[in-house]
């Protein structure tokens, strides 16, 4: 064998004295019957030359895979973490190895992500994070989970994507709603909301129930007490500011996530208003840090880690053949009632 050259199966096969089909049968643990002898022979050999499998090759022989993909779209934020642990313990447990993509939130990126995820044929793709609204990635998604499907390696949600796959994702129009309903419960009237982006699925759900919470209150909507921002501590900072600056009268805010949240806060702080006694802020996902903020921060538990780890089962089902729901389970959020809300000012 050449320097430098890895060494193939039939390298290992030669070394042993044996054919290639005895020796992939050795290695490949298909449980053939091959006695103890020549089953000694082919792993010394391929220890000798340390030998590694193709397991790409490996994987087309057999139409299967031990690989999943994590599509995230944005590592940066902190509501991810737990997922990818949830995802990557889970898969540690069922032999699955899991290969993380970032899409810094990028359409394009994304989609490049699934054409490489499939030429490496991975068992499935796990979607964390919202989708976009717009018809182009719909239908470009639409087509993606088609072509995965007819080969058993399906597309599973974490978060609504504006088409229906299989998956396991709280009901985001439900936690805009909760975290409304409890500042209104507190007497808070003028109500903001500091959404992520606008045309993100998830982030629109959440809207749609805090409009859903005024509507049922009998509150009119006001339009100029909405903000869209990025998914970040900045996005929350620079909507809060924005609020004020523009003499925005309110007494509380539903943010649409906790690092958002934890930046509203600070905003607030540097303008004089007090938490709660002057505003009341709430955020959703009860991360870590939510409890330690100053003051700790009402908000929603969402059991990222669970899903993530039940989404890794649902691949992992489809990968041994089992069916699995068209649409998704949908999860309820859970109130965490913490300092930073309180009775309003006017109460």
């Amino acid at each position: 064998m050449a320097a430098g050259k890895s060494a193939s199966l039939l390298d290992v096969a030669r070394a042993a004295g044996v054919s290639l089909a005895t020796a992939s049968r050795v290695l490949s643990g298909s449980g053939y019957p091959v006695s103890a002898e020549t089953a000694r022979k082919v792993i010394s050999a391929a220890e000798r030359l340390e030998y590694q499998p193709n397991m790409l090759a490996r994987n087309l022989k057999r139409q299967r895979s031990d690989v999943a993909g994590l599509v995230v779209r944005d590592m940066a934020n902190p509501y991810f973490l737990e997922i990818t642990r949830g995802v990557t313990e889970r898969g540690n447990q069922l032999g699955l190895m899991i290969i993380i993509c970032n899409t810094a939130r990028d359409a394009r990126v994304e989609l490049e992500y699934h054409e490489m995820l499939w030429e490496h044929q991975v068992g499935g793709i796990i979607l964390a994070g919202g989708g976009r609204r717009g018809a182009d990635f719909r239908n470009a998604l639409t087509r993606q989970a088609e072509r995965f499907r007819t080969k058993g390696r399906p597309l599973v949600a974490l978060a609504p994507q504006g088409i229906d796959l299989p998956g396991v994702m709280v009901d985001n129009r439900r936690l805009g709603r909760m975290l409304t309903e409890h500042l209104l419960g507190l007497g808070h009237a003028e109500v903001a909301f500091i959404g992520g982006p606008e045309d993100v699925v998830t982030s629109y759900e959440r809207y749609l129930g805090y409009r859903d919470a005024l509507r049922d209150a009998g509150i009119p909507e006001s339009p100029h007490l909405v903000r869209w921002e990025s998914f970040i501590w900045d996005g929350g900072y620079r909507a809060a500011v924005s609020l004020v600056e523009a003499g925005a009268r309110f007494t509380a805010v539903c943010v649409s996530n906790d690092s958002m949240a934890l930046g509203c806060l600070q905003a607030l702080k540097e303008r004089g208003m007090r938490v709660p006694e002057d505003v009341s802020v709430a955020g959703m996902g009860n991360l870590p840090f939510a409890e330690y903020s100053s003051p700790a921060l009402t908000t929603a538990a969402i059991p990222l880690y669970d899903m993530g780890a039940r989404a890794v089962d649902l691949v992992n089902q489809a990968m041994h053949g089992e069916s699995l729901p068209e649409r998704s389970v949908l999860l309820d959020p859970v109130l965490v009632e913490r300092a930073s809300t309180g009775p309003s000012p006017g109460r």
